[in-house]
């Protein structure tokens, strides 16, 4: 990790530059800013993150944030870049990635640039079928503000890759719509998949 928050309150991670992750370990997720277990307040702004790649089987994110309950998460002003992952089905690569069950309310995702380019050399696609790449991923969480990001999702197949590889812009894995907004964002992903519910 670059840098990991855990089990605190009120806490900032701002201004950071974040790259060049990379590890081929089929055990270990690369996360250049991991936060979990989070109370009170939380600010993710205005950090450069570029080059977070795994060359196995694992996860790749470039911001995580998972089983937090603050009363106000503001995640704003970052920009990322170059996010890949050979990964398997479930284990998808993305650039922004939330699983926070317990929250309903809160949550703001504001004025970030997110390029995922088409990546053949560490691109998702030989692990499993059907494998996504996305821009956001939202796993589990309601009452999320999404406005004025620019997201790209080009990541293709790796080299030698041969399963079907799909492209989102933002991926819900959720029964029901996670947004309470969502609004003037600006979406491009290969394939024409801007929002996908699993």
């Amino acid at each position: 990790y670059g840098i990991s928050a855990q089990f605190g309150s009120d806490i900032i991670i701002s201004g950071n530059k974040i790259f060049k992750l990379i590890d081929d370990n089929d055990f270990d997720a690369v996360r250049a800013i991991s936060v979990n277990d989070i109370t009170g307040n939380m600010l993710i702004s205005e950090n450069y993150i570029d080059s977070i790649i795994h060359t196995g089987s694992e996860v790749v994110q470039a911001i995580s944030i998972e089983d937090c309950v603050p009363d106000n998460m503001l995640i704003c002003n970052n920009r990322i870049s170059n996010i890949a992952s050979d990964s398997y089905a479930g284990h998808y690569p993305g650039a922004i990635a939330i699983h926070c069950p317990a929250m309903t309310s809160g949550m703001h995702i504001l004025h970030n640039s997110i390029y995922m380019p088409e990546n053949n050399e560490y691109g998702t696609g030989s692990g499993g079928s059907g494998v996504f790449a996305g821009g956001i991923l939202i796993g589990a969480g309601t009452g999320i503000t999404l406005k004025n990001n620019i997201i790209v999702n080009e990541l293709g197949k790796r080299d030698g890759g041969t399963n079907i590889v799909l492209g989102a812009a933002v991926l819900v894995n959720n029964d029901n719509s996670p947004f309470a907004e969502n609004d003037n964002n600006l979406f491009y992903a290969a394939g024409d998949y801007n929002v996908v519910t699993l």
